[in-house]
């Protein structure tokens, strides 16, 4: 802000009138960031939106049923009578406070066609529809004679829809891949040598060769007498 400063060293309206533009800027800038941070974080956590309860119908009489207090689908949920599903339920849920003022809660995926709060002789219909995510407040039966009013005698609501389904939840991977196929142990052998020839050498010759048939030559005599030895040491000893 020095800068704004007059040469003269002293600040004028000129001055003043800057920075009092300057601080209006930052304190809309801070609004804004605070505004935009508060529907940021609403829509993040996904909050049920409040609505304050509609101008109501009266309704003379005792209605105990959806038809009866002219509202349109089935009876979601209440209190107060034995046939009226009790709360919480998954369209949703309801709480009296001091006995004469009735907060209702109804969750997405329900809409609420009305609902009706009765107390004293007669009995307020909250006209909707309510579309869940959404909670209802301050709902009370109708002033008595003397102007006051009644404890909650019981209390109902109809509508229709149905619980969003979680989706299904995706299939983990598998911890580790199968293996594609099991590696042989050992080739089996093919095949053992045998231990005994298979064929075993003959002990004894195939055949033995056939004996010669020619004779075997006579020896020749000369025409003389050849003595035995016998007779030859005889003619010795003669001699």
């Amino acid at each position: 802000m020095e800068h704004l400063v007059e040469i003269s060293g002293k600040r004028g309206p000129r001055y003043a009138a800057l920075r009092a533009g300057a601080l209006a800027s930052v304190g809309a800038l801070a609004v804004g960031v605070v505004i935009s941070f508060g529907f940021t974080t609403a829509a993040a956590t996904g909050a049920a939106r409040v609505e304050p309860a509609p101008q109501p119908r009266f309704v003379a009489g005792n209605p105990t049923t959806c038809e009866e207090a002219g509202f349109t689908g089935t009876l979601l949920f209440g209190e107060g009578d034995a046939a009226y599903p009790p709360p919480p339920t998954a369209a949703g849920t309801g709480v009296v406070s001091g006995g004469t003022t009735l907060d209702v809660t109804i969750n997405e995926g329900f809409t609420a066609s009305g609902i009706l709060v009765k107390g004293g002789p007669d009995a307020n219909a909250y006209d909707g529809p309510f579309t869940g995510p959404v909670v209802v407040e301050d709902m009370q039966s109708p002033p008595n004679m003397g102007g006051n009013v009644p404890e909650i005698s019981h209390w109902f609501v109809c509508g229709s829809g149905v619980a969003p389904s979680s989706p299904p939840p995706s299939s983990p991977p598998p911890s580790s891949p199968p293996p594609s196929s099991p590696p042989p142990s050992s080739p089996p052998p093919s095949t053992s040598p045998s231990t005994s020839p298979s064929t075993s050498p003959s002990t004894s010759p195939s055949a033995s060769p056939c004996p010669s048939q020619s004779k075997s030559p006579k020896p020749y005599h000369s025409g003389k007498h050849t003595p035995r030895p016998q007779a030859l040491e005889e003619q010795t000893a003669r001699r």
